[in-house]
């Protein structure tokens, strides 16, 4: 079956975080500037009762939250493995940084965690097919590439990621949300609290994409065409990126 692929890049600037090997130490020990161009290859999965236009849309809409996502939550994020968290908590709570974190800082674990979320944050119909990292210092590319977008064998489940006290179900690279953030809690009635708290602030996490959503689809609906079109976001820049809080 013949496709018809949309592909894009944008440069994105990350920041390395790690910490010293003592494990009872939150002290950083070094921090490294990342400069990356992230490019990305999507399609329309025809295999469904979808119009054309609805396809389109959909289209629309995943283009729009993964350059949003890239360009709001991604760049210039603090990058680090689950081992900092003690040194990202104690140095790191009031940052307007992005948090990431993935199984390991090194850009093998970054790339496969972009594919799987992007995949993610688009429609079941919608595909990245194809992710490529490149790191603009040293001039190396790491490719993901999977016809039918699924989450790579290399990423690890939740249990193994965050353990079983992970305040969150899923790892970011599975939710429909802009976060880049996992966490734990220190026991089961911190666990309670922290859950209960992310519930309420939900729609924080959802607001950014249900604005996307609204504005495609109202701008679309009147149009011939199914151009790709920006949705104004200029006022993101200046808004605090909400993050659970770990209570000692």
């Amino acid at each position: 079956m013949s496709k018809v692929y949309l592909t894009n890049s944008m440069p994105c600037n990350m920041i390395a975080m790690v910490s010293e090997d003592d494990p009872d130490s939150k002290e950083i020990q070094f921090l490294e500037m990342f400069s990356f161009n992230i490019s990305w290859t999507m399609f329309a999965n025809l295999e469904n009762d979808l119009s054309v236009n609805e396809l389109s849309i959909k289209q629309n809409i995943g283009y729009q939250k993964i350059e949003h996502f890239l360009r709001h939550y991604c760049n210039n994020a603090l990058w680090y493995e689950p081992k900092d968290l003690p040194t990202i908590n104690s140095h790191f709570t009031v940052t307007q940084n992005s948090l990431c974190v993935t199984p390991g800082v090194n850009l093998m674990y970054l790339a496969n965690a972009l594919f799987a979320k992007l995949n993610s944050i688009c429609d079941e119909c919608i595909i990245i097919s194809k992710l490529q990292l490149q790191d603009l210092n040293t001039g190396i590319t790491y490719t993901v590439e999977d016809e039918e977008g699924e989450i790579p064998l290399v990423l690890p489940a939740q249990e193994e990621f965050m353990g079983e006290l992970s305040i969150y179900d899923d790892p970011w690279w599975c939710r429909d949300d802009v976060s880049t953030y996992d966490s734990k809690a220190q026991d089961e009635e911190e666990l309670v609290v922290i859950k209960e708290n992310i519930e309420k602030s939900k729609e924080v996490l959802e607001e950014d994409f249900k604005r996307i959503e609204t504005e495609v689809r109202s701008y679309m609906t009147d149009q011939k065409s199914a151009e790709v079109i920006e949705v104004d976001f200029e006022q993101v820049k200046n808004k605090k990126n909400w993050k659970p809080k770990l209570i000692d």
